[in-house]
C-alpha cells in the first residue's frame, strides 16, 4: 500500500515538474493561441533538426531514438552546433496544405538543468553557412556534455524570424532525451533543510542517495531515512518523503522537532581534559596540542548553548575531543650520537700517552685545546647538541692530523728564535771590561820589552 502511494505521488510530482518546467523553459508558451504544433500536420520536427558533433552532422531523430549514437571517446568539452533543414520543412508544410514559406523563428531554444527548478536556456545564433551556434545567456556555447543533459528542445518556424504567428515542434522535460552513450548513472544529491513548525531552518546538511539513476530521473527520499531523524530530530508535519532528481542540485525541506540531547558524556570528557591540561608537565607538539585545545573550546561552546544543541553535535564534539586527546604527540628529545666523538677522544688520549715524537708547541697546543673542548661536551651529554658534537669531532680530527713534528732544522730555528728572544743583562758589560783589561796588559808588556832593548 505504501509503495502504491509513493508511486502515485511520484507520478503527481513528475506531472507537476513537467508543467512547471515547461513554463520555466519556454520562451513562448506552447499553449499560446498563436502557436500551432507541427505534430498536428504529421510533421516530426526531429527529422529536420541536425547537430554538428566533431564535424559530423547527426539528425536529432537518430540521437534521440534507441539505441542512439555511440559517442564514447569523444571530447565532451567540444562545442556543438545546430543545422535546420528549412527546405525540407517547407516542403513538408506545403505537402500538408500550407501555402506560406517559413524561416527559423527566434524563439527556437534548448534547455538543460543543473537544479530541478532552474533551467539553463540556450538560443540559436546564426553562425553562417546554415549553421547555428547554441549559446546561453552568458554567451557560453553548448558542449557535447551539455547536449547529453538537455531535457527540452523547442523548434519554432514562422513567416519571419519574429512573426507573431508560428509553428513549433517540442520535447519538453524528457529524461535522457539524447542517447549519446557518454553518460553513466549518477547519484541524487540534495541540501536538506531541517525546519521547525515556524519554518526556521534549524540545521542544514548535504545528502546523497546510495542509489543511482540516469540524469533527470526521479527518486523518492523518505524522510524517516534522512540523517538525524530519530536521533536528533523527530518528524513533524508531513512524514512521507520528497522526490528528487538524479544529477540535479536538489533541495529537501523537512519539518522536525528537536530531541533533547544527553550531555553527560561530553561534560565528563571536558572535565577530564581540563584536569589533564592543568596537571601535565609533558611537552607535546604544537600541532597536536592546538587540535586538543580547539576541540575543547568547541565542546565547551556546545555545553554553553545547550538549548540550541542537537545530539549529533554533542556526539561529534565528544568524538573529536576524545580523538584529539588520544592523538597528542610528545616532543621527542633530540637523539645525539656521541660515539664517534668518544672514540676520537680515546684515540687522541692514547696517542698523547704513547707518542715519542716531539711536536711544535703551536700544533700540540691546538690538539690539546680541541681535546679539552671535546671532553667538556662529553661530560655534559644532556645538554649536548648534535651540531656541537660534530664540530668538536671535526676540530679534534683536524688538530691531530695537523700536528707538526720537530726536526733538526726546526730545532736550529727554534734555538735562534730563543737566542733572539734572550734578555740583555750585565754579563755583556763584564766581558767588555775583561777584554779591555787584557788589551791593556798586552800593551804594557810591549812597552817594557822596547825599553829593555834600548838599554
Amino acid at each position: 500500500m505504501k509503495k502504491n502511494i509513493f508511486k502515485k505521488a511520484g507520478r503527481v510530482f513528475t506531472s507537476l515538474a513537467l508543467a512547471v518546467s515547461i513554463c520555466l523553459t519556454m520562451s513562448v508558451s506552447v499553449f499560446a493561441k498563436n502557436g500551432n504544433d507541427l505534430e498536428n500536420k504529421n510533421i516530426n520536427y526531429r527529422d529536420y533538426l541536425y547537430f554538428v558533433i566533431d564535424g559530423k552532422d547527426y539528425k536529432m531523430t537518430d540521437l534521440t531514438t534507441e539505441p542512439g549514437v555511440d559517442l564514447s571517446g569523444s571530447n565532451v568539452s567540444a562545442e556543438v552546433y545546430a543545422k535546420v533543414d528549412m527546405d525540407g520543412l517547407n516542403a513538408a508544410m506545403k505537402a500538408s496544405g500550407s501555402k506560406d514559406t517559413f524561416v527559423l523563428h527566434k524563439n527556437t531554444y534548448m534547455s538543460r538543468y543543473e537544479k530541478s527548478t532552474e533551467p539553463i536556456v540556450y538560443n540559436f545564433q546564426d553562425a553562417g553557412n546554415g549553421t547555428y551556434a547554441i549559446v546561453d545567456k552568458s554567451g557560453a556555447h553548448m558542449t557535447l556534455d551539455n547536449l547529453a543533459h538537455v531535457a527540452t528542445v523547442g523548434l519554432y518556424i514562422g513567416k519571419t524570424a519574429d512573426s507573431s504567428s508560428y509553428y513549433f515542434g517540442m520535447d519538453a522535460v524528457v529524461t535522457n532525451l539524447f542517447k549519446l552513450n557518454i553518460l553513466g548513472k549518477v547519484t541524487a544529491k540534495a541540501t536538506v533543510n531541517y525546519k521547525n513548525a515556524e519554518g526556521t531552518i534549524l540545521k542544514q546538511l548535504e545528502y546523497e542517495t546510495e542509489t543511482t539513476g540516469y540524469w533527470g530521473e526521479n527518486v523518492l527520499v523518505e524522510y524517516a531515512n534522512l540523517p538525524l531523524i530519530g536521533t536528533s530530530y523527530n518528524l513533524a508535519g508531513d512524514t512521507t518523503g520528497a522526490w528528487i532528481s538524479y544529477g540535479y542540485e536538489n533541495e529537501i525541506n523537512v519539518t522536525v522537532e528537536r530531541i533533547e540531547p544527553v550531555f553527560t558524556g561530553l561534560e565528563t570528557k571536558v572535565a577530564e581534559v581540563e584536569e589533564f591540561l592543568n596537571k601535565t608537565e609533558d611537552k607535546y607538539t604544537e600541532e597536536s596540542m592546538t587540535a586538543l585545545t580547539n576541540a575543547l573550546e568547541a565542546a565547551k561552546n556546545i555545553l554553553a548553548n545547550k538549548d540550541n544543541a542537537i545530539q549529533a553535535d554533542v556526539d561529534d564534539a565528544l568524538t573529536v575531543l576524545t580523538d584529539a586527546k588520544d592523538k597528542l604527540v610528545l616532543v621527542q628529545e633530540e637523539t645525539v650520537n656521541l660515539k664517534a666523538l668518544q672514540d676520537k677522544v680515546a684515540e687522541v688520549e692514547k696517542f698523547l700517552a704513547e707518542t715519542k715524537t716531539e711536536y711544535t708547541k703551536e700544533s700540540m697546543k691546538a690538539l690539546k685545546d680541541a681535546l679539552a673542548d671535546a671532553k667538556a661536551i662529553l661530560a655534559d651529554p644532556k645538554n649536548a647538541k648534535q651540531a656541537d658534537v660534530d664540530n668538536a669531532l671535526k676540530t679534534l680530527t683536524k688538530a691531530k692530523e695537523g700536528l707538526v713534528p720537530v726536526t733538526s732544522d726546526s730545532k736550529g730555528t727554534e734555538a735562534a728564535k730563543q737566542e733572539a728572544k734572550a734578555p740583555v743583562t750585565g754579563d755583556h758589560s763584564f766581558a767588555g771590561i775583561t777584554l779591555l783589561a787584557s788589551m791593556l796588559c798586552l800593551a804594557a808588556g810591549t812597552i817594557v820589552f822596547v825599553k829593555k832593548k834600548h838599554i
